[in-house]
């Protein structure tokens, strides 16, 4: 569902995965908001 409550796609968990649709961006953000990739500059910053 989109913020206005509408279906916006329907599958399961792994097909709307490769799908990398509405659904795919909602769990991704979820499951990395507030983390810093490796590799980015500031996962290697000195905190302090």
């Amino acid at each position: 569902m989109n913020n206005d409550g509408e279906i916006v796609e329907r599958g399961i968990h792994d097909e709307m995965m490769i799908v990398r649709g509405f659904y795919y961006n909602l769990v991704y953000i979820r499951q990395f908001e507030g983390r810093v990739a490796v590799g980015h500059p500031e996962a290697s910053a000195p905190s302090g």
